[in-house]
This record gives C-alpha cells, structure tokens and sequence, in this order.
C-alpha cells in the first residue's frame, strides 16, 4: 500500500522562502539607506569644503583687489604731488628774475617829477616809500601801477608834505608772487599730508 506524505512541506518551504526574501530585503533596504545617507553626508561636506574655498577664494580676490586699488590710488597721489612740484620748480625757474623785471617795471612807470627812498619787499608784498614834486606826478604814478599787468592791489596809503614835495607810501602786490606762495603753500601742505599718511 502507497504512503502519502500528507505534511504540508510545500507550504514551510514557501512561507521559509518568503521570510528569506523579506529579510534579505530588509538587510538590502538598510543598506541602500546606510548608503544614500552617507552619499548625503558625503556631498554636504563637499558643498561646505566648495564654499569655504569659494569663500577663501573670493576674499583673497577682494584684498588683492583692494591693493591694487590703495596702489592706483597711491600712485595718482604721487603723480599729482610731482606734478605739482613740477609746477612749482617751472614757477620757480619764470620768477628767477623777477626782480629784475620789477625794478624795470618800476623805472619804466615812474614819472619824472617822483623818486623812490625806500621799497620794501616781502613775498608777493612791495611797500614804495618816496618823493613826488607835485600830487599831479604822485596821482600819475599810482595811475601807472594800477594800469600795469604786474602789479594788483595798488593801494596808496596817503602822505605828507616835506619841504615843496610831497612824501608817498603805496602798497601793492606782484601778480606772479601771489600765484608762487598759493602754488607754494600746496605744494608745502601736500608733502605734509603724505608725510604723515606714511608714517
């Protein structure tokens, strides 16, 4: 007589199957997940190491960028005290004869009934100290200094009679000596500044 397995071996040996399958699932799961968070982990150190050295990057750019400017910026400075300089030696070597040129100017103007005592010179500033027979010749000789392109600011200061003249003082300036002291107290007030800018 035939004997029949009535053990249903087909149904354990399916359902064994099947939790292998879901476990080994499960461990497939896990380890996908371990290794996506890594890979997460992994690209957001990445993105923060890019950004520090973007950072880095762009300050080094920034400073070096900021010294060229102070550079440039220096550089124009100096560029435009030397040209000042320049300027100023220029002005120098036009009034190298300049007193010359005023006492000339001086001889020319003056007429001939008024001498000069005293000049007095200081700067851009002349003080003429001296005789005139008559107020007509003192009135000419101011008329004469105020028309000549030399001089501005004739100012006379009145005077007094001695004997049959008549004693003047005028002050007056020198064109070209103003324009020499402003160029001058620029100059001066410039080498100050970058004097100090340095120190």
């Amino acid at each position: 007589m035939t004997q029949m397995n009535l053990f249903p071996w087909r149904v354990v040996r399916r359902e064994r199957r099947a939790r292998y399958f879901h476990i080994s699932m499960g461990i497939v799961g896990g380890l996908a997940l371990l290794f996506v968070m890594a890979s997460c982990a992994s690209l957001e150190q990445r993105i923060e190491k890019q950004k520090q050295v973007n950072s880095d990057l762009r300050r080094d750019k920034l400073s070096g960028i900021n010294a060229i400017v102070r550079q440039v910026k220096d550089t124009r400075e100096e560029a435009r005290g030397m040209i000042k300089r320049i300027r100023f030696i220029e002005k120098l070597k036009e009034t190298r004869y300049l007193p010359v040129t005023i006492f000339n100017e001086l001889s020319a103007i003056m007429p001939e009934g008024a001498y000069l005592e005293k000049l007095q010179w200081e700067g851009s500033r002349i003080v003429l100290r001296g005789q005139a027979t008559t107020p007509a010749y003192y009135a000419e000789l101011v008329g004469n200094l105020e028309k000549s392109p030399r001089f501005v600011e004739v100012q006379p200061k009145g005077g007094s009679r001695s004997g049959g003249n008549r004693a003047f003082e005028i002050e007056l300036f020198v064109r070209s000596g103003i324009e020499l002291e402003a160029l001058q107290e620029e100059v001066i007030g410039e080498s100050r500044v970058r004097n100090n800018r340095e120190r």
